[in-house]
C-alpha cells in the first residue's frame, strides 16, 4: 500500500488474490485432462498417447487459468481519495473503472474469509453506493482489512456521515433447508 497527501493506493496481496482464481482452472484441468486421456484410450491410441494428451490438456488449462489470474491481478488496484473511491480491475479482454462518491455510500461490509485470513492476513471490504444498480466497490484480498474498513468509515465521517450504531432489534434470514426446498420446487 502506498499513500500520499491526497489519496491512498491499495493493491491486493498477489497469492491470496490469485489462489481462488486458479483453483477452478486446476479442477477444470484435471477433469478435462482425465476425459481427454480416457477418450484417447477408448480411441485405442495407446496408454502413452492417452497419458500425454491428458497431461497436455491439464497443463494448457491450468496455464491459461494462471495467466488469466495474473492479468487480473496486475489490473486490480484501489484508490481512496478524500471524496471518492476508485476501483480499477479487469481481465484478459476488459478493463473497468468503478468510482463511488463518498457522500453516496450506503453500506460498508467487512469479510474475513477464514482460510485466506488465517494464511495471508487478508480480507475483503465491500462498499455499496446509492445510484445505479451496480454501484459497488469490492476491495479484494487486501492486507489489514480492518484498518481499511475503519479508513472508509473515517472518510464517511469527514464527508458528513453520522455513524452512530443502533441495536438490531430483529433480523431474519431463510434457513438453508428452506432455500434448498424452494430451489427444488422451481
Amino acid at each position: 500500500a502506498r499513500s500520499c497527501s491526497s489519496h491512498r493506493l491499495l493493491q491486493p496481496i498477489q497469492t491470496a488474490f490469485m489462489i481462488p482464481r486458479c483453483v477452478p482452472a486446476l479442477i477444470g484441468g484435471v477433469v478435462l485432462g482425465a476425459l481427454t486421456g480416457v477418450g484417447l484410450l477408448v480411441a485405442d491410441l495407446g496408454p502413452a498417447v492417452a497419458a500425454l494428451g491428458g497431461v497436455g490438456v491439464l497443463a494448457a488449462v491450468v496455464g491459461f487459468g494462471v495467466y488469466a489470474a495474473l492479468v487480473a491481478f496486475r489490473k486490480e488496484r484501489y484508490e481512496l481519495y478524500p471524496n471518492h473511491l476508485r476501483c480499477h480491475h479487469g481481465g484478459l479482454v476488459s478493463d473497468e473503472l468503478t468510482e463511488l462518491d463518498v457522500r453516496n455510500i450506503t453500506h460498508v461490509k467487512l469479510r474475513l474469509p477464514w482460510i485466506r485470513h488465517k494464511l495471508f492476513g487478508v480480507g475483503d471490504v465491500f462498499v455499496e453506493s446509492a445510484g445505479s444498480g451496480g454501484s459497488e466497490v469490492a476491495l479484494n484480498s487486501i492486507q489489514d482489512p480492518e484498518r481499511v474498513y475503519d479508513e472508509v468509515q473515517q472518510l464517511m465521517q469527514r464527508n458528513g456521515y453520522s455513524l452512530a450504531r443502533g441495536e438490531v432489534l430483529h433480523e431474519e434470514q431463510p434457513d438453508l433447508i428452506g432455500v434448498v426446498q424452494r430451489g427444488q420446487a422451481a
